[in-house]
C-alpha cells in the first residue's frame, strides 16, 4: 500500500499514536474524517516524535499532507494524491494552488495606446526543505523544477484612461520531487491560462516625481495539465486575483515599484474529493535605480501570506507563507528589446517548501 510505503520511508508514526502495548494500526482521526473514513497507520518504529500533546490528531494532519493518502471509505476506496508541493508557489512564476502575480520593476509603466509587448520568462527553482504547520520540517524532502511563462500585453485607451489586456501561460516540468524520502509522481506541461485586464486612473508623466496607479484583475482558468494524483502544473480550479500596482518617482533616478494582491480560489471536486484553498495575499516593494541611460538596478521584498489548503475540509498543514529578497538587473539593448534578470530566495518561510537561491531571466520585445 502506498500509505505504508510513505510511513515506512518517512514519518514512522509509532510514537505519535501511543505508548507500548497500544494498538499500532488504528484509526487516528475523528470528527469530520472519522465519520466517513479511517486512516490506517502501520506498525513502525518512530524516527522522531511529533511535537505537542495531542500527537494522534497531529499525526492525522501530517498524514493528510502527504501526496498519497489512502482513505478507506464505507462504500468505496480511492486515493487522494494531492501533493504538498502544490502549495509551493514558484518564486517568480505563478503556478500552484494559490496564485501569486509577481511583478518586475517597471511592470506598471503605461505605454502609448496601440503598443504591444511579447515577453518570455525562464528560470529554475530548487528547494531542499519542506515545513509543515504544527509538525515542523519533513526530512529528506526536495523539489526541483524548470519553469517558464509566455506573456502577451496590449495597451489601449478607453475614455482617456489607459487600459491593458494580457494573457499569461505558464509551462515547464518538475524534475525531482520527494516528500519524506518518497518520490512523487508529476504531471508536466502547460499551466493554467491567466487572463488580465488593467486600468490606470492615475498617470503623471513627470519622469522624476510622477505617480502611476493601476488596478488589474486576473482570472486563472483550469486549462493546465492537472491530475489530483500527481504534482501538477495546472490546479484544476478557477482563481481570481485583483491587484493594485504603484510606480512613484522619488527623484535622482530613484523609483518605488509596489504591488499588493489577493488570490481567491474556487473549491473544486475531483473523484468525490473536495479540494479547497483559503485566500492568499502578496505584498511586493522594490527600489529601482537608473545606473545608465538604458540600465536599471532594483532591490526589494516580496511576502506571501494565507492560502491554507484543505482536503474535504481537513487542513493539510500547508499554506502560502514566505518572505523573499530579490535583486533585479535590466538593460535595453535596443529601443524595443530588454533583458532583465533576477536572483532571490526565501529569508523566512513556513508551511511549504523553502527556496534557496533561485534565478530567472526575462526577455521583453516592444512592437
Amino acid at each position: 500500500m502506498q500509505l505504508i510505503q510513505i510511513c515506512r520511508a518517512s514519518w514512522r508514526l509509532e510514537q505519535a499514536i501511543g505508548a507500548a502495548g497500544e494498538e499500532r494500526s488504528k484509526t487516528i482521526c475523528r470528527g469530520r474524517i472519522g465519520s466517513n473514513y479511517k486512516i490506517e497507520v502501520p506498525r513502525q518504529r518512530s524516527v522522531f516524535p511529533l511535537p505537542g500533546k495531542n500527537n494522534a490528531a497531529r499525526a492525522g494532519r501530517c498524514i493528510a499532507l502527504l501526496q498519497s493518502v489512502s482513505f478507506a471509505g464505507r462504500k468505496e476506496m480511492w486515493e487522494t494524491r494531492r501533493s504538498a508541493a502544490l502549495c509551493f508557489g514558484a518564486a517568480y512564476l505563478s503556478s500552484g494552488t494559490a496564485y501569486a502575480i509577481d511583478i518586475y520593476p517597471g511592470d506598471y509603466t503605461v505605454l502609448p495606446a496601440g503598443s504591444n509587448l511579447a515577453l518570455m520568462y525562464g528560470g529554475h527553482v530548487r528547494s531542499r526543505r519542506l515545513n509543515v504547520k504544527n509538525a515542523g520540517d519533513v526530512p529528506d524532502s526536495r523539489l526541483q523544477a524548470t519553469l517558464g511563462i509566455a506573456r502577451y500585453v496590449r495597451y489601449e485607451d478607453i475614455g482617456g484612461i489607459p487600459v491593458v489586456a494580457e494573457a499569461i501561460l505558464p509551462f515547464g516540468g518538475y524534475h525531482d520531487v520527494r516528500i519524506g524520502g518518497v518520490s512523487q509522481s508529476t504531471r508536466n506541461g502547460l499551466g493554467d491560462l491567466l487572463l488580465g485586464f488593467a486600468a490606470f486612473p492615475v498617470h503623471k508623466e513627470d519622469p522624476r516625481f510622477g505617480t502611476t496607479l493601476g488596478f488589474t484583475a486576473y482570472l486563472a482558468l483550469p486549462t493546465g495539465a492537472y491530475d489530483p494524483a500527481k504534482v501538477s502544473f495546472g490546479t484544476g480550479a478557477y482563481t481570481f486575483t485583483p491587484q493594485i500596482g504603484l510606480i512613484q518617482g522619488l527623484g535622482k533616478g530613484l523609483v518605488l515599484d509596489a504591488a499588493a494582491d489577493a488570490a481567491f480560489t474556487v473549491n473544486h471536486m475531483e473523484k468525490g474529493v473536495r479540494y479547497g484553498v483559503k485566500p492568499s495575499y502578496q505584498l511586493q516593494a522594490y527600489l529601482r535605480q537608473s545606473i545608465s541611460a538604458t540600465a536599471t538596478l532594483s532591490f526589494g521584498y516580496s511576502g506571501r501570506f494565507g492560502g491554507a489548503q484543505k482536503i474535504d475540509g481537513l487542513r493539510t498543514g500547508l499554506e502560502t507563507s514566505n518572505h523573499q529578497l530579490r535583486l533585479f538587473l535590466g538593460n535595453f539593448f535596443t529601443k524595443t528589446f530588454q533583458v532583465q534578470a533576477v536572483v532571490g530566495g526565501d529569508i523566512a518561510s513556513r508551511s511549504g517548501f523553502r527556496q534557496g537561491i533561485n534565478s530567472q531571466i526575462r526577455l521583453l520585445k516592444l512592437f
